[in-house]
């Protein structure tokens, strides 16, 4: 697979006809650049070969050097084949094609509050068939849904032959569209912008989405794993120059509360050493007749969105004193903003509103982006916030579906130009905020984890990839089964531990990044000893086994919300040979013992394995491999954690 030596990766039509063009191509080390010329139309596709990983990225730019606006339709951003072990369509059978014998595609479910999310069920069998099957001479479709990159589908896919894959991502953090046809020798993708047919005007450049794919030898599993590694080494900004090593700890705060109480709770967490790296402020804060709320279901400021001036009825300092005491105990603040959709009646609706997208009946609107003066406002606002606040990681939020707001600018017969400015748009955002802050992190949430693609994951970092934990006392064996399927395709995200005091949830949440929420509301206390005490307990335990969250994963048994059953996952660190297994017995599961088919362990070697609640023995590794683990309370979790000794 050399995609350098491709005549073009993508296919559109120029002026209602197929657009044909040679390149001219160069290649600098593992760069490379492709450009093509027809009349003032230029198309640039950047590209970079990843050597480690086979891996292959790209993107295309448009630009209009002419003195005439151009038509550009039908637009994929890739269309090309990827080689597969040779298959033919069979014919009818009497006996049902097994799933090591089939082309399987599989994509990642999105957001959408269920227990499924960012997953797909391997074993699922409809109508006789598994559903990943893609036969020789077949196409299957796939879309996001409403303009938000993850929801409904995330752009993630993973397909597999005979011990040949490939996992493909698509960057874009709109409405994207795919399609994969199975050839007998190939896999076909082309991807791009939904429904795209606009003008492109004199003058104009823009960029379009991208595509990553990665090929891997063996089970999905395998992939996935070795697209974790690609992500943690050449995407992720954790860990790169002038970032955090490591993901954000969090203790949270509703920005509703007064300061007063916000300095309390600081000063108590500071006081008792408990060992969050942030404080993370969440709505509420701002508006300036917002009144006080002692939590996020009190008060009007749902209706002060948009209105980023500090709320002095419940910060009289402007939240100066809040971060003061934040970075005066050592630790980093995180606040909340959601730029991009403001309510109607708000001062800056009211003094600008040609920098708006209204929608009749909706009192939502959007900021529009790709307005360079609206632009430039929100661009202004939040330096200002970020530069007067001490901001260290600036949590953007996006609870709306954007595509009907795009589609009122594009009118009759157009598609995608609005959109497309739009992300153009934010992207340059980010982009610009994290060179101004070189510090700076962004937190992607678009009502949990509906804004996630390869374009968001290399600028920012979803610290609450799922509103399924929104409650208090959230139902934890959806964190346990969202662990594992958003990290067979991230290997950094987070998500919450709730308010319970109960070990089974708090174990249930532990992630690559946690949020806890014991200090977030008003309306409940927080700071007693036998409180301090549990807390202290539990915080040091995640952080004992934070780092396994970067190894390799395992789901030991079916990643399901099911409550009769267990659920096991395995982390693994191959340099270390030691890893971590969680395992959950559902409150009503009849069982009382299961044997777990551990992975990556060396039946000869010797190997410690502790229980996290006491106890410690050393075991073969061919009897680590089939872990018995008997649990015989009801709604129990338990950590193994393993480690090959000499």
């Amino acid at each position: 697979m050399n995609i350098v030596e491709r005549e073009r990766l993508f296919e559109f039509s120029l002026g209602g006809e197929p657009f044909c063009a040679q390149s001219e191509s160069s290649v600098n080390g593992d760069d490379f650049t492709k450009v093509y010329r027809k009349g003032g139309l230029k198309i640039t596709t950047k590209g970079r070969f990843i050597p480690f990983y086979g891996a292959y990225e790209w993107v295309n730019y448009f630009e209009n050097t002419g003195d005439e606006a151009v038509e550009i339709s039908e637009l994929y951003d890739c269309a090309a084949a990827f080689p597969l072990p040779r298959q033919v369509r069979p014919g009818p059978d009497a006996y049902i094609r097994r799933k090591n014998n089939i082309t399987n595609l599989y994509s990642a479910l999105g957001s959408n509050w269920c227990a499924e999310e960012f997953g797909y069920d391997e074993d699922r069998f409809t109508l006789n068939r598994y559903d990943s099957e893609i036969l020789p001479g077949s196409t299957r479709v796939f879309c996001s849904a409403g303009g938000r990159s993850s929801n409904g589908t995330a752009p993630f896919f993973n397909v597999n032959y005979k011990g040949k894959g490939y996992i493909f991502a698509i960057g874009w953090s709109g409405q994207w569209h795919a399609r994969f046809t199975r050839t007998e020798d190939a896999i076909e993708l082309k991807s791009g912008i939904q429904n795209v047919r606009f003008t492109l005007s004199a003058g104009e450049k823009l960029r379009t989405s991208s595509v990553v794919v990665m090929p891997y030898d063996g089970e999905p599993i395998d992939g996935h794993n070795k697209w974790r590694r690609l992500i943690r080494d050449e995407f992720s900004i954790i860990g790169k120059p002038n970032r955090p090593a490591e993901l954000p700890f969090c203790a949270g705060i509703w920005g509703g509360m007064t300061s007063k109480g916000a300095i309390e709770r600081i000063k108590k967490v500071a006081k008792a050493n408990i060992p969050v790296t942030y404080f993370w402020m969440d709505a509420g804060w701002y508006g300036t007749e917002t009144e006080p709320s002692p939590d996020e279901y009190t008060s009007n400021w749902h209706w002060h969105t948009g209105d980023w001036r500090v709320n002095k009825i419940s910060h009289p300092d402007g939240l100066r004193k809040v971060s003061k005491a934040i970075h005066d105990a050592g630790r980093k603040f995180i606040l909340w903003f959601e730029p991009e959709r403001v309510v109607d009646g708000t001062p800056i609706t009211k003094d600008h509103p040609e920098y708006f997208i209204r929608k009749e009946g909706k009192r939502d609107i959007m900021l529009n982006l790709g307005d360079e003066k609206a632009w430039n406002y929100c661009h202004d606002m939040l330096k200002e916030k970020i530069a007067e606040l001490n901001i260290d990681c600036l949590r953007i939020d996006f609870n709306y579906d954007p595509l009907s707001y795009w589609q009122i600018i594009d009118g009759d017969g157009v598609g995608g130009i609005t959109q497309i400015r739009y992300v153009n748009g934010l992207y340059r955002l980010w982009d610009t905020l994290e060179e101004e802050f070189p510090h700076l992190i962004i937190d992607d949430c678009a009502s949990g984890g509906r804004r996630i693609d390869i374009e968001t994951i290399k600028r920012s970092v979803p610290l609450w990839r799922s509103d399924a934990q929104c409650p208090a006392d959230f139902i934890p064996e959806h964190s346990q089964t969202h662990n594992y399927n958003y990290g067979t395709w991230l290997p950094h995200s987070g998500t919450g531990c709730g308010r319970l005091y109960d070990e089974y949830v708090v174990r249930s949440s532990y992630a690559p990044a946690m949020t806890s929420n014991f200090t977030f509301s008003e309306r409940e206390k927080f700071g007693s000893a036998k409180q301090i005490k549990w807390i202290k307990k539990y915080f040091a335990e995640y952080l004992s086994v934070r780092k396994y969250f970067d190894g390799d994963v395992y789901a030991l048994l079916r990643a399901t919300d099911d409550l009769t059953a267990w659920f096991a996952v395995q982390w693994h660190l191959p340099d270390e040979n030691a890893g971590m297994v969680q395992v959950f017995k559902r409150e009503k599961s009849p069982y009382m013992t299961a044997k777990l088919e551990l992975k990556r362990i060396i039946d000869t070697a010797i190997y410690e394995v502790r229980d996290l609640d006491g106890g410690a023995k050393i075991m073969v590794g061919k009897d680590l491999a089939l872990f018995a683990v008997t649990i015989r309370t009801k709604r129990k979790a338990k950590i193994f954690v393993y480690r090959k000794i000499d």
